[in-house]
């Protein structure tokens, strides 16, 4: 792109007088990029969930392409005005939030053209978006041209653009540090120029737009549109003519064109929204949108410039800041202009009403006025994830209001979020516990593998039996889930580590869930059952085995013995790693584990990284997978994998903490951000057992001990 605008610029140059139909091109590529989503103009993928990953793909970050459209925009020459008033024209939307997906077959073949924003959401296209609307809101600020309407109309577009990207939840920035604070100092103008802008908004730019159709034609155009309508007509109409025979795409660049054109764009009565018809409401709008727009530069500076360097400081934050703190004197005033704010913006688009919290912390009454408004038409919203918590609260719960009943509609939250319905934090309710259910459904079961201590546990808060049923029907659909249910119920069914005293409300509910489960077990799914629990139920009681052993040699030669006994069984998989089938066992690798008063042993086992869904289909077919079980040559696929046995030792808490550690690394991993954590895995197997995955190439404590002469 670069070096396309170098030739544009020498070609201009040399050819001043082709400049009019250089930028006719340049309109119809603009528009044609727009249409086909590319670059800044690509549809968001869904919302990343750092809480339900399935596969590791979804963990990069997915900016789009900016960098040409940056280019692009700093090529624009605002004495072009004629050319960039259309260009912003067709890029500019009124509609803000989502709108209905539009593919590149549409664009091409069935003349579609999407109603919602262009733009991308994406924090990466954050200074691309702001610079496009910069120059627009400087071009009408110039006072290039005088139709009233017209300046109207994209002054509205532009702040609906602008208040587009907020329609989402805040997001980590993905750029480079110098990337990062080009992006804030174009934030920073657009910021400045929106509030430089107050002085324009006088009344003769309100009115009623809906009776007012702003056509332009070779008779009745304004002077700078005329202008080139006449100097191009004949050329605009040789490309149509020439590229009509190629697709049956609009060239709506093109100013043969422009009637139709210019009818579309200008009539408002198509907003779903009524237009702000008078000059104190749109103050308003442009006071609270400098309120949140400097919100989110102080929220990327904070990333830029954590520690705050003199040296980092950028052009203008200084301005951003005083003006911040002259809106908000206090926390009270906070509380009462944001809660006028959040009312505004519902009627503008509830979406972005929807994540001001997220923005604006501790403002509880912005809060209870959001539930107050998403109560109050919850259709609006139903959509958005994130608004759920407005409507099912404690007291909408307990009271049992009828818009409880929007939920069986709502849009799917993370499984976290669905498990908390079935917790201490929310009374038990038959709409809630529904919803949940449903949403847990709609996930795929590597995604629930991670949630297995608290899927159990949800059982103690079920009095509808919903969590039963659940568990029953996905460990049809998964036997490596089945598996893990078995092991973790047969934990949480006792409250010791010796499983002499029952959990008084957990015990029945589990047993009864548990024998259900492995009864509905049939063929190749039962076999597939009993040989995994026969194969590690061996491997585990070599821990209580070798505990009567005195520590030292002895209880090393033990822990061989008892290792040698074990054979491998085709289609096993290691607890702590149900994504590898298990090819052998290191027989030398049997290492009694420093403990005061238990017996931990180390293992290693030769493995074959397939998928789960692999591991269920060679678990249950028995196939061999024909590995050379002396061959010591590890690849990416097949490696040797070492993992703790215990007995007597409860490693619930260990599971707890490691699933935290494991969300952290979806987090960091989803944003780039380089922090290295290795979330070992840990699975409870029966009360007081467990399975603990080794980090490859570590030392335990006590080997670090004994090399730093300390001692455990």
């Amino acid at each position: 792109m670069e070096l396309s605008v170098s030739c544009w610029e020498w070609i201009l140059t040399a050819k001043p007088e082709i400049e009019i139909e250089f930028f006719q091109e340049l309109s119809y590529a603009w528009k044609l990029l727009a249409d086909l989503k590319l670059g800044i103009f690509r549809e968001d993928p869904p919302l990343f969930d750092p809480s339900a990953v399935h596969g590791e793909n979804q963990l990069n970050p997915n900016p789009p392409l900016v960098k040409p459209h940056k280019i692009l925009i700093r090529f624009c020459n605002q004495d072009l005005v004629d050319i960039f008033l259309i260009i912003f024209m067709q890029s500019l939307n009124l509609a803000i939030g989502s709108g209905p997906g539009v593919t590149v077959k549409d664009v091409y073949f069935h003349n579609v053209v999407t109603k919602g924003c262009l733009f991308s959401r994406h924090v990466a296209a954050v200074g691309a978006r702001f610079h496009f609307l910069t120059s627009a809101l400087g071009l009408l600020q110039s006072g290039s041209f005088t139709c009233g309407t017209v300046k109207c109309l994209l002054r509205k577009r532009i702040f609906a653009v602008a208040l587009d990207y907020f329609a989402v939840a805040p997001q980590c920035p993905t750029q480079d540090s110098n990337a990062l604070s080009e992006d804030i100092s174009l934030l920073i103008n657009f910021w400045k120029a929106v509030h430089a802008d107050r002085k324009y908004l006088n009344r003769n730019m309100f009115g009623n737009f809906g009776t007012h159709n702003y056509t332009v034609d070779s008779g009745k155009s304004q002077a700078s549109v005329g202008r080139i309508q006449d100097q191009s007509l004949g050329r605009a109409e040789s490309v149509q003519s020439h590229r009509s025979g190629q697709s049956n795409f609009p060239i709506t660049a093109s100013f043969s064109a422009s009637q139709r054109y210019w009818a579309n764009i200008a009539t408002l009565t198509s907003y779903r929204k009524p237009p702000i018809r008078n000059q104190a409401n749109m103050q308003l709008i442009v006071g609270d949108f400098s309120s949140i727009k400097g919100n989110e530069i102080e929220r990327l500076i904070a990333w830029y410039n954590p520690q705050g360097l003199p040296e980092k400081v950028l052009p203008g934050e200084d301005i951003v800041e005083q003006f911040r703190m002259k809106i908000f004197p206090d926390l009270i005033a906070e509380n009462k202009i944001m809660k006028d704010c959040v009312r505004l913006l519902w009627d503008i688009c509830p979406t972005i009403a929807i994540y001001i919290p997220a923005r604006f912390k501790n403002l509880e009454s912005v809060k209870s006025e959001l539930g107050r408004l998403v109560k109050s038409n919850p259709a609006l919203v139903r959509h958005i994830p994130a608004a759920l918590p407005y409507l099912a609260t404690v007291q909408t719960i307990e009271n049992n209001g009828s818009e409880l009943d929007h939920m069986l509609m709502w849009a799917p939250v993370s499984p976290a979020c669905a498990l908390s319905f079935f917790s201490r934090q929310y009374p038990s309710h038959p709409t809630t516990a529904q919803y949940a259910i449903r949403v847990l459904k709609e996930y795929h079961p590597s995604v629930l593998l991670s949630y297995i201590p608290q899927i159990i546990q949800a059982v103690r808060y079920d009095p509808f039996n919903c969590v039963a049923e659940f568990i029953l029907s996905m460990a049809k659909k998964s036997q490596l889930l089945a598996h893990q249910f078995i092991w973790n119920m047969q934990t949480n069914m006792y409250l010791d580590e010796e499983g002499k005293q029952k959990d008084p409300v957990l015990y029945e509910k589990l047993n009864s869930i548990m024998t259900d489960l492995i009864n509905s077990l049939s063929g190749e799914a039962k076999r597939f059952y009993e040989k995994e629990f026969q194969f590690f139920g061996e491997i585990t009681a070599i821990s209580a085995e070798i505990k009567a052993f005195p520590k030292g040699q002895e209880r090393k030669d033990a822990c061989l013995r008892a290792l040698s006994r074990i054979k491998v069984v085709q289609g096993c998989y290691l607890p702590s790693d149900p994504e590898a089938v298990v090819v052998d066992i290191d027989y030398s690798s049997g290492t009694p584990m420093q403990s005061a008063a238990k017996a931990p042993f180390l293992a290693r086992f030769k493995v074959k990284r397939c998928g789960g869904e692999q591991v269920e289909k060679l678990g249950q077919e028995a196939i061999d997978e024909s590995v050379d079980a002396n061959d010591n040559e590890q690849t990416s696929d097949i490696f040797w994998q070492a993992a703790i046995f215990k007995v007597g030792d409860d490693v619930r808490q260990d599971m707890l903490a490691l699933q935290l550690m494991e969300l952290c690394l979806h987090v960091f991993k989803s944003i780039g951000l380089n922090v290295y954590l290795y979330p070992y895995r840990v699975v409870a197997t029966a009360p007081g057992c467990g399975v603990i995955q080794c980090v490859p190439n570590s030392k335990s404590r006590d080997q670090l001990g004994r090399q730093t002469d300390f001692a455990v």
